[in-house]
């Protein structure tokens, strides 16, 4: 962002710099062209000054030089003037100069002699084409402008400057934060491996000495074990002399009845297992449908908005409108025999984002169907663009081949839905018609208004 601002500051700071100089050249030379034929018409005017004053018996000649130095004023237009009579100056401006030191190519000389009452005049002047205040006037407000534009640029790098140092100071701080971070919690689990490593330590003792107390007490109750056992045995070997007699026509029954239980239950494990086996051969593999839900606010193939979007856009701009108090004008625009994925109706789509200029403002509709919202405009100004449209669109592609229908908002507060229906059923009817191929849905606003009143 300050990279694009630097961009845009220089390319404006030189557009002045350029601008200062042109300003002072162009000025200079409009005056030195418009002052060539006003300095000649300068001089004609001060010669029949001179005439007036001198061939006027009642004046004397001091009066005479009077009114010419009248003529003359402050002198801003000369830089110099010499008048003559009979080879004895009588004026000279300005004093003690001579004629070639004030000739340049900024000044015109002219030099003529006249006669008046027997007695010769010469007057000689060199005039102004260029006027030394113009110069002045001009250098000192392209010098300002150059000056304000060189602060302001000064204040802008050092601004920058400053701005810089901070953000690497900034960053330089933070990373130096984030090392003494890393050092901290470095140093934390090494003290927690320390820790970890006491702890496995003692608990290996602990393990040892519990392991020591449980062998203390096997031997303890081993000792007891044996001397119990040794009674034990000898009644059990009372008890198994009798019982063997009684236990040994039961053996065959019950080892009959635990081969078929065992039978039973291998069976019943097989039935499971099959059960649990899936039918992978009846599972038929589904096809996996393509995702065709529009991704992004414009279609890559027609570069304008999807349908989907359209009735929301279109709901927020009447809303606008309506807040606004300000027109808005729907167009529906049909290209017959064309889809989204031709190049002509691509073509078109092209063209209607140049002629309407938000291309945010342009939708897809139905297969064939493009529906462009325009605001600020009324329903007049919509036909006439419309023509426009329908013209050019007829070059680009086969006559007879385009329908618009046009519907506004003409002060009411309606729907996109309805203002849409609207402009579909124009486009309906001029399907209909072949001689109007542009038609509008006008609205009575008068009918409006008196609805509104009554209700």
């Amino acid at each position: 962002m300050k990279n694009r601002f630097i961009i845009i500051y220089s390319v404006f700071a030189s557009l002045i710099f350029v601008f200062s100089i042109c300003f002072f050249g162009y000025n200079l030379y409009s005056e030195y062209s418009f002052n060539q034929n006003r300095a000649e018409k300068k001089y004609k005017y001060l010669v029949t000054t001179v005439d007036r004053a001198f061939s006027n018996q009642e004046q004397t000649s001091e009066q005479a030089l009077i009114s010419i130095k009248k003529m003359i004023g402050d002198g801003a237009d000369f830089s110099y003037i010499e008048i003559r009579e009979d080879n004895n100056s009588i004026l000279l401006y300005p004093t003690g100069t001579k004629k070639k030191e004030t000739e340049s190519k900024l000044t015109k000389p002219f030099q003529s002699l006249i006669k008046i009452n027997d007695t010769y005049y010469k007057i000689a002047a060199n005039i102004y084409l260029i006027k030394p205040s113009s110069v002045y006037y001009y250098a000192r407000t392209s010098f300002l402008i150059v000056l304000i534009i060189t602060v302001i640029t000064i204040i802008m790098i050092v601004y920058i400057g400053m701005t810089e140092s901070k953000s690497e100071f900034e960053n330089e701080e933070e990373k130096n934060d984030q090392l003494s971070e890393e050092n901290k919690y470095a140093d934390s689990d090494e003290d927690y491996l320390k820790d970890d490593e006491n702890a496995t330590i003692d608990l290996n003792d602990e393990q040892s000495i519990s392991d020591k107390n449980d062998d203390m007490q096997t031997e303890a109750t081993s000792e007891t074990a044996i001397e119990t056992t040794k009674e034990i045995d000898c009644l059990e070997q009372k008890q198994e002399v009798d019982e063997s007699l009684t236990k040994t026509e039961d053996v065959p029954q019950l080892s009959s009845e635990k081969t078929q239980q065992q039978s039973e239950e291998y069976q019943q494990l097989d039935e499971s297992q099959q059960k649990a086996e899936l039918p992978y051969a009846e599972v038929e593999p589904l096809e996996i449908k393509e995702n065709n839900s529009p991704s992004g606010l414009f279609d890559p193939e027609t570069g304008i908005g999807w349908e989907l979007y359209l009735m929301t856009r279109l709901d927020n701009e009447i809303d606008r409108a309506i807040a606004s108090e300000i027109d808005l004008s729907i167009f529906v625009i049909k290209i017959s025999g064309e889809n989204h994925s031709t190049e002509k109706f691509k073509n078109v789509c092209n063209y209607l984002s140049i002629q309407f200029q938000f291309k945010d403002l342009i939708f897809e509709y139905k297969d064939d169907c493009i529906v462009c919202i325009k605001l600020s405009t009324d329903i007049e100004e919509a036909l006439i663009f419309a023509d426009k449209i329908y013209e050019d669109i007829s070059d680009m592609i086969e006559k007879d081949r385009c329908n618009i229908g046009i519907s506004s908002r003409s002060i009411r507060i309606v729907s996109g839905e309805r203002i849409l229906l609207e402009a579909t059923q124009a486009l309906e009817h001029s399907l209909r018609e072949k001689d109007s191929p542009v038609i509008a849905f006008k609205v009575d606003s008068e009918k409006y208004r008196k609805f509104l009143e009554q209700n």
